[in-house]
């Protein structure tokens, strides 16, 4: 399949070579951050037969994403396989190109789409038997650039969640930006209506979002898979006196918590290190199945929390 992918993206950019390698835990990342920013991912997937595939890619665009195998799919070396190269193509796509401007996402879904569907029939398999979620984020000089399809949560994050007055246990400005595309049928069952899959009835076109970075307060953006989040897992609960209320998932709790002790008990922000938390995160909340996750800090939040150790350190 990644044969197949690798052909269809020469198509795009087929001039600018591939310059960044892999490390073991399946991210493809420079020694120097690029646009000042901090990234990396975690998955709790084994590489061999894991359904979750994630990635953090430093060049001269910055990325994470994450590439989620639909659960009633199973996981064996066949949705293996072609889980790894999605995350394979969306990565050399990213890295060979220089400008956000050349990254048509639908394009690129489609080309996703296209190249599975002659996996299938090239591996004879039974249609219908795979799907996958996608999410990607892409980081350039003054915007953040997300395409997605399917569920899992986007959480856009400014640099002072951290300052929120005890009563506050959930900071407002922490806001999930992903809609699942999720119907919830008849019998009371959920189901996808968007993914990457051979039905001909299921849409692939991503949603796209577009935001111009804060320059002032900086973001924190933090990608995952279902597994850990997603807002059709969300319930409400009534009080004795019939009030209902919104409640959060406890991941979420546990993530401000650590990204929080990220902030305050290192005195170097590095790639290295975030990753360190986000696996640390994920022993913590013991997912029920594999999950993946990443995050992308930029540079005006993480000059922010420099500045915030410094002084308390005096």
């Amino acid at each position: 399949m990644w044969l197949i992918f690798k052909k269809l993206q020469q198509k795009i950019n087929p001039t600018v070579p591939l310059s960044q390698g892999h490390n073991e835990n399946n991210q493809t990342i420079n020694d120097k951050p690029v646009l000042g920013s901090v990234l990396a991912t975690a998955t709790t997937a084994s590489l061999k037969d894991g359904q979750y595939i994630c990635k953090g890619i430093n060049g001269s665009l910055n990325a994470i994403l994450t590439v989620d195998g639909l659960d009633s799919y199973g996981s064996d070396g066949i949705s293996y396989n072609f889980l790894s190269a999605i995350a394979k193509y969306l990565s050399a796509v990213i890295e060979r190109s220089a400008n956000i401007n050349n990254l048509n996402f639908k394009q690129i879904f489609d080309n996703i789409r296209n190249g599975f569907v002659k996996f299938i029939k090239s591996k004879r398999e039974d249609e219908h038997l795979y799907g996958a979620s996608v999410i990607i984020l892409v980081e350039t000089e003054k915007k953040i650039k997300i395409a997605y399809i399917g569920n899992g949560a986007i959480w856009h994050i400014r640099r002072k969640f951290n300052e929120f007055p005890a009563g506050y246990l959930f900071p407002w400005n922490a806001v999930n930006l992903l809609n699942p595309h999720i119907i919830q049928k008849e019998d009371k069952k959920k189901e996808l209506y968007k993914y990457i899959s051979d039905k001909k009835d299921i849409g692939y076109t991503p949603a796209i979002i577009e935001i111009d970075k804060d320059t002032t307060q900086g973001d924190i953006f933090m990608i995952c898979t279902g597994r850990i989040y997603s807002e059709e897992q969300h319930r409400t609960v009534r009080d004795p006196e019939g009030r209902r209320y919104l409640r959060y998932e406890n991941s979420m709790f546990v993530f401000f918590k650590e990204l929080k002790s990220f902030f305050s008990e290192q005195q170097s922000y590095t790639n290295d290190k975030l990753e360190e938390m986000l696996k640390k995160y994920l022993e913590t909340i013991k997912p029920d199945g594999d999950a993946s996750l990443g995050v992308l800090i930029t540079k005006p939040a993480i000059d922010y929390h420099s500045r915030n150790t410094e002084m308390e350190k005096k």
